[in-house]
This record gives structure tokens, sequence and C-alpha cells, in this order.
């Protein structure tokens, strides 16, 4: 029945930005994995804060670490389901191209 307002707070932000900003993007532009990449990288920070009750400069690690981590790693998966998430109409991949060589070796930021 107790909790940390700032863990609370940080929780709410990151269902929203899941649920209500990063899933409707999956059909409209690849920029939603970098919108996801937040919520991605949140739980660490989030657990932070609950064990520490501040947000430190160790929370923001962790958190920088788990959000460039989801690049790659929404990447792969977005390349082996391409095919299934095309007929979803989703737009995960970071080129327009889908599954092609400038895919495979993007560098490009998002």
């Amino acid at each position: 029945y107790l909790f940390n307002p700032l863990t609370a707070a940080l929780s709410l932000l990151s269902l929203i930005l899941y649920g209500f900003i990063y899933t409707p993007l999956k059909t409209i532009s690849p920029i939603c994995v970098a919108v996801g990449a937040i919520p991605g990288g949140m739980p660490p920070m989030i657990g932070w804060v609950a064990a520490t009750g501040i947000l430190g400069v160790e929370a923001w690690i962790l958190f920088g670490i788990q959000f460039m981590w989801q690049f790659p790693h929404f990447w792969a998966i977005a390349w082996v389901l391409d095919d299934d998430y095309k007929k979803a109409g989703f737009k995960m991949l970071p080129t327009p191209g889908g599954k092609d060589l400038r895919t495979a070796s993007s560098r490009r930021s998002v």
C-alpha cells in the first residue's frame, strides 16, 4: 500500500509511451523503434529508483545502456519477422527497403 511516487510516475510514463505512442506508431513509421526504446530502457531505471528513492546518475547510466541495446535487439527481431510485420502493416526496419543490404548494414541514427 506504500509506494515511491517517483517510481510510480516513471512507470506511468513508460506505460503511456509504450501503449499510446510506440504501439500506434508501429503502423506509421520506423521511428517507432526509437520511441519504443524509451520505455524499453526504463525498467532498470525504475528499479534503481524503487530501490534508492532517487533518480541519480546511476539510474541514467542503466537507462542509457538498456536504451542503446533496444536498437540492435529490436531490429534483429524485425529482420526475422519482417514478413509477419508487413502483413500486420508494421514498419519496423530502419530503411524503407525492408530486408535488404542497406538495412543489414544500416548505421543511420534514429
